[in-house]
This record gives structure tokens, sequence and C-alpha cells, in this order.
């Protein structure tokens, strides 16, 4: 009873993750990545799971940030104690994106972040953040959407960082 309790605090309960294939990006760039859900020592039931594209996080206490969108990953479940339950993260980057405040001159890179919310059913929600930074830097009108998605493409089981992989080193 007091694990389930502790849990529902935030402590011993279910927690998510986000894993990319590298931290820069263009817009129209394709991104399959991987959601990692790890069990709690309790069993939870899990509302939802989004992942929402964020501008100026840094800033955050200045009022300055601004979501992008919003992407659901998956709908309500249960996870079991110590359980590790994968989801495909498949996203493209808004071409819209590519406006720079100079009028889309620029090759800075931009700062953002995907913020991971997993709704836990009458307890602490979990969150994780992965910054992110969008550039147009080698964007040009030829870059196709092959192009994009051949520059990302994402193996989770090459990925050193997966939890998986890291059980079987």
């Amino acid at each position: 009873m007091l694990e389930k309790l502790m849990a529902k605090l935030g402590h011993g309960a279910a927690e998510v993750e986000l894993y990319l294939p590298k931290d820069t990006f263009k817009p129209g760039d394709h991104i399959r990545g991987e959601l990692v859900v790890q069990g709690g020592k309790v069993e939870q039931h899990i509302d939802s799971i989004t992942v929402a594209l964020v501008k100026g996080m840094d800033a955050m206490e200045f009022g300055e940030t601004a979501k992008v969108e919003t992407i659901p990953i998956v709908d309500e479940f249960t996870i079991h104690p110590q359980e590790t339950r994968n989801f495909l993260f498949d996203y493209t980057i808004p071409l819209y994106l590519k406006n720079a405040p100079d009028g889309g001159n620029s090759t800075e890179a931009h700062t953002y972040y995907f913020v991971t919310k997993m709704d836990v059913d009458g307890a602490i929600n979990d969150y994780d953040r992965k910054k992110v930074y969008i550039t147009d830097s080698g964007l040009t009108s030829s870059t196709t959407y092959k192009e994009a998605q051949q520059d990302t493409a994402y193996d989770p089981l090459q990925d050193p960082m997966n939890p998986i992989n890291r059980k079987m080193i």
C-alpha cells in the first residue's frame, strides 16, 4: 500500500524517456526516434503520452515560449512493475520553421525542446525534455523529403544510449 502511495507522489513510479538520433535538424527533416516507458515498483494506468515541440524554453521565466505542435503518441494503457514498453516516435520538422527572424537568411540554429508528457492516472505526471537545434544551414530548395528521411534514419538497436542495448553490454 505504501509503494502505491509513493508511486502516486512520483517515487518508484513509471518513467518515460525520448531517444532521438541526433540533436540538430533542418526544417523538413524526418525524425524516427523511440519513446521508452519503464515501469516502476507498482502497476500504473497511463492515460496518454504526448510529445510537444516547444521553442524558447530557456527563457520560460520570461514567458517567451511558443508551442509549435503537440504529437499524440499513445492512448491509455497499463504498465506493470519493471515492465519496459517501447513506442515509435515519427515526426517531420515543419517547413515553416525555416523562417528565421532575419527573413530566413540565417544559418544560426534555433533552440527548441521536445517535451514528453506521460499522463499518469491519479498520480504526478512524468516529463522528459530533449533540447534540439533547428537550423537553416544546409537546407536547399533541392533537399527532398526522401533525402531528409535518409539523413535522420534511426535504428534504436544501434543506439548505445537505448536502455535495451545498455542491458546487453
